[in-house]
């Protein structure tokens, strides 16, 4: 019996129940008003029975085609009126009160393909009907949406994740929204097995995809590839896309053939707001403040004077620069109390002409700033017998950094008929970083009898990063009866700068009497570099793909095949002049500084012949087929990907040098995959995944460049090779309810040639190149690198949860990863260990470890609470990140591990009529850090521990303090 009918019924025998004699004394007491409900009541049946005796009802059931089992959420619409449903967690909708007569049903769900039915209703007859829906293939390149479905909803969320093959999490509109969350970095968090790295201020950056560093993974916008504005990474920092231009965001944990290949962690796919049904036109303004200038002031320089281009690219390479041609402000430093912070998120959307064209644009600005505290100590080039750690320096720092940023994305959707759909999309973006830093650098063994006193250095750097992403992709999609054709064009350019990067430094002294005063002599300035560093990479991308269904398998085989062709330009630009101070001249500020050569650079030329300046290009050439078979309650996917890989890069370097010129790299990878995925009911489904994949080292890890960018170089190696990986996945999943969710899945991966960041002592190997009789290049000075450490293995595994009680909802994930990899370490020992006097050797020595950047545990839980009185919504999120690797060294036994980490966030909101919100949030609300240590005891080489430790079992070489970060929005809703 229907719902409807049912209640009705049981309302009639209650009232039945009430009118009888002596059921009730208060009845008997008021028999008028007894009578007087009787009489509204009756005429509440009378209008009642008015409706189901003189109209016909629908009763619908939708099922899946393949599987048998029901679809939720399809949006059921009688064509030419007003009427729609949509069918519940069993597949089944009702539709009342229908006119007789013939009637068309269209039939809408995310994933399924849509149906039209004929059907004739007799009047005051109730009609059944069942109906079967033909699954959708869910690429990358297409996100299928319903106009009844919210697609920012979590529901969405769990329908994508239920109807793909392979293994992807995502993260919907709702929980950006109820986190509080300001960019991507803060979004893929919550998303179980992820974590993320920080920036020097705390901002989150890059995603760690089940204990692989960023460098396994690629970023999509909408399911395309885009070029990095980073100047050494081929990664993109999630920091720069703004929550407010998210519709959701996907990470495919597993690749079938049809996606590109170079993925061992996965792909985090950012899929921006979609045209909306109804009209939508809303405003979101917030101020916002870091804790950090609770206490702190905010260090800066004049960033409105910096020059974007050197000398050199304003008047030529011929030109003797001088030092008129160099700006001062930018190295004249201030502090001051910050302002509140301002963001600005407008977003206007609609679809014209019976929705067959769709039209959105966003626009988002943000101006954050943020700040943190912390110290490093750096290794000596070479540590005492055994492995003890030296120390020479302690460095203190403190950052500052201003984020301004300006991004957009429109897109538009044309749709003329059911068969064709064309989309326009476009995503810019323009971010500038202005930071300072302010070092104190104390000598550990000059001197010093304390941090901060003895031989020292104060340096303050200013620097302004600036990024740019201007990316525009034409698609299409066709289907032409059992045939289809799906095509894109995508044009991308990336675009990064360090205009006139430049650290005014000056050596002191600070002496500790026995009074406790301290006397310091006057300020000596050091050498000081002015550096023009710049990036600028274009990716053309043209994407190909065939689908066609043989009749003979009922259309229940689709065969697929298509490919990919991309050519990448990357050039690098790199200019430093150098400003040598007059001797003994003491330091006051740079207005009054003296350099010799006139005040002019040392080399007025600058310093352009180095492998810093480069032109390199990427081609790959992919094609693949694959297969995808429903057959009773299984599916299977399978294909194979071949990826042709040329990369080259010249440098400006005189080509007399003995390396460092030319590069060329070209191999080839065939990357098969093979997916299933059973239905063991509608509620419960196993999916099993293998692909093959690899990561491609980025145009900068290949070439001989060498910048420092914070207290050491970082080199490239074209030496490297890529990595290679088999990977394994099965999971299983039971879908409770609409809201409940059971999760669980593990995970292998079998890894050769992994390749990590490597920190390296002046005297290691940095090339396999012979020099100055040795049979290598030798780092010189402290160097990170990317180098191959050997085969891994990553296995875990994966627990998610969500319930929902009336108002809560609450979600809890758990990951466990454990990885293992034979690195080989150096051992500095005697040549004799049973001899005391025998000479000091470096020998070879194996060493087990993770691999870098992976957290043996993960747990993420948020809280959500709905419908508190005065009409507020609360979010709670606690996230766990375990200890990992940071930083691997050559030595045996003296890895960077960061600690553990707990985040806490917190966000509340309020609706103030139906159009008007108030949000409150706070991100790492108890001041979250991170902090590295050497798991090993503190020395004691000169009498004095290190500073700032706290353990003796351990050293803490590293710390970074950050600090909560507050919010206050308004949302409107016209």
């Amino acid at each position: 019996m229907e719902p409807q009918k049912l209640r009705l019924r049981v309302k009639i025998l209650a009232l039945i129940r009430w009118m009888e004699p002596g059921t009730s004394t208060k009845n008997c007491i008021y028999p008028a008003i007894r009578s007087l409900k009787c009489l509204g009541l009756l005429l509440g049946i009378l209008l009642c029975f008015n409706g189901y005796a003189f109209a016909s009802a629908i009763k619908i059931r939708v099922t899946d085609q393949a599987t048998r089992g029901p679809v939720a959420n399809v949006s059921v619409t009688i064509i030419n009126t007003a009427v729609t449903a949509v069918t519940d967690t069993n597949g089944i909708c009702y539709i009342n009160k229908v006119p007789a007569g013939s009637i068309a049903i269209m039939f809408s769900a995310a994933n399924y393909k849509q149906r039209i039915i004929n059907a004739v209703v007799a009047e005051g007859k109730p009609l059944d009907l069942n109906v079967s829906l033909e699954k959708l293939r869910i690429d990358l390149n297409e996100v299928v949406v319903t106009a009844k479905v919210n697609p920012r909803s979590d529901q969405q969320s769990r329908l994508t994740e239920r109807n793909t093959i392979s293994a992807v999490d995502i993260a919907s509109g709702d929980l950006i929204e109820h986190t509080g969350s300001i960019s991507a970095g803060d979004v893929v968090q919550h998303i179980q097995g992820l974590s993320v790295t920080r920036t020097n201020t705390g901002n989150t950056d890059k995603a760690i995809i089940r204990g692989m560093e960023a460098k396994y993974s690629y970023t999509l916008i909408n399911g395309f590839k885009i070029p990095s504005p980073d100047d050494k990474s081929r990664y993109i920092s999630l920091d720069l896309f703004p929550a407010g231009l998210l519709q959701s965001v996907q990470v495919y944990k597993s690749l079938t053939a049809d996606m590109e290949g170079d993925a061992i962690g996965g792909a985090v796919n950012m899929v921006m707001r979609q045209p909306p049904d109804d009209p939508l036109l809303q405003v979101n303004l917030s101020t916002g403040y870091s804790g950090h200038y609770f206490d702190n002031r905010y260090r800066t320089f004049n960033s409105s004077v910096v020059q974007n281009h050197s000398p050199y690219e304003r008047f030529g390479p011929a030109y003797y620069a001088t030092g008129a041609d160099f700006s001062k402000d930018n190295l004249s430093f201030k502090n001051s109390r910050p302002l509140p912070d301002a963001n600005f998120n407008l977003l206007f959307g609609h679809k014209f002409f019976n929705n067959k064209l769709g039209f959105i644009a966003v626009a988002d600005y943000k101006n954050i700033k943020t700040g943190s505290d912390g110290f490093f100590i750096p290794l000596n080039t070479q540590p005492n017998l055994g492995n003890v750690p030296a120390f020479s320096d302690f460095y203190k720092h403190s950052y500052y950094n201003n984020k301004i940023a300006v991004s957009t994305n429109e897109q538009v959707v044309f749709q003329p008929d059911s068969a064709n759909k064309f989309t326009l999309s476009h995503f810019y973006l323009d971010q500038k970083d202005i930071e300072t830093r302010s070092t104190v650098d104390t000598s550990l063994i000059l001197g010093r009898s304390g941090a901060g006193t003895g031989r020292i250095y104060v340096s303050d750097r200013s620097r302004v990063h600036e990024q740019q992403i201007n990316n525009i992709n034409l698609k299409g999609n066709h289907n032409l009866h059992n045939f289809s054709i799906d095509w894109a064009g995508v044009f991308s350019v990336a675009n990064g700068r360090y205009p006139d990067w430049a650290e005014l430094t000056a050596n002191t002294g600070r002496l500790l009497s026995a009074e406790g005063t301290i006397t310091q002599s006057p300020l000596l300035l050091a050498p000081l570099n002015r550096i023009w560093l710049s990036n600028k990479e274009r990716d053309l991308d043209i994407y190909l793909d065939l689908h066609y269904r043989p009749k003979v398998f009922d259309q229940k085989l689709r065969l697929s095949a298509g490919g990919l062709i991309r050519r990448k330009n990357r050039d690098n630009f790199y200019n430093s002049y150098t400003f040598t101070p007059t001797i003994n001249e003491p330091f006051t500020d740079i207005n009054n500084a003296v350099w010799v050569n006139d005040n002019g650079p040392q080399n007025p030329l600058g310093n352009v012949n180095n492998p810093n300046n480069y032109t390199a290009e990427e081609h790959i050439n992919a094609a693949y087929i694959m297969a995808d078979l429903q057959s009773g309650r299984s599916e299977f996917s399978g294909g194979l990907r071949l990826e042709q890989t040329d990369q080259n890069f010249i440098s400006t370097l005189d080509p007399d040098v003995s390396y460092g010129k030319v590069v060329n790299i070209n191999y080839k990878d065939w990357l098969p995959d093979f997916h299933w995925k059973y239905a063991f009911n509608d509620r419960q489904q196993l999916k099993a995944s293998y692909f093959k994949g690899i990561s491609r080292p980025a145009l900068y890890d290949i070439t001989f460049a060498t910048i420092a960018y914070e207290d050491y170089l970082v080199a490239g190696n074209p030496f490297l090779r890529r990595t290679q990986a088999d990977n394994f996945d099965l999971s299983y999943t039971w879908y409770q309810t609409r809201s409940t969710q059971l999760k669980a899945a593990i995970f292998y991966k079998h890894i050769v040639d992994a390749y990590e960041k490597t920190l390296l002592n002046g005297n290691d190997e940095l090339y396999p190149i012979p020099q100055n009789g040795l049979d290598f290049t030798p780092a010189g000075q402290l160097t990170e690198q990317l180098k191959n450490t050997g085969t891994a293995t990553n296995y875990g595994a994966e627990l998610f949860y969500s319930y929902s009680w009336q108002s809560f909802v609450i979600t809890g994930s758990y990951t466990f990863t454990s990885s293992n990899i034979t690195r080989i370490k150096k051992l500095l020992t005697r040549e004799d260990p049973n001899d005391v006097t025998s000479n000091l050797v470096t020998i070879s020595k194996p060493e087990q470890g993770p691999l870098g950047g992976q957290s043996k545990h993960l747990v993420n839980v948020n809280l959500l609470y709905k419908n508190m009185p005065g009409n507020w919504l609360t979010n709670v999120s606690f996230i766990y990140t375990g200890k990992h690797t940071d930083l691997v060294s050559p030595w045996y036994g003296l890895d960077y591990w960061q600690r553990q980490n707990v985040t806490v966030n917190l966000s509340a909101e309020k609706k103030l009529g139906s159009k008007l919100k108030i949000r409150l949030s706070a991100s790492n609300l108890f001041n979250n850090g991170i902090t590295d240590d050497i798991l090993v005891p503190n020395p004691n080489g000169t009498g004095n521990l290190l500073p700032a430790q706290t353990q003796a079992g351990k050293i803490t070489a590293l710390k970074q303090d950050f600090s909560a970060y507050y919010q206050l929005g308004l949302n409107y809703q016209f």
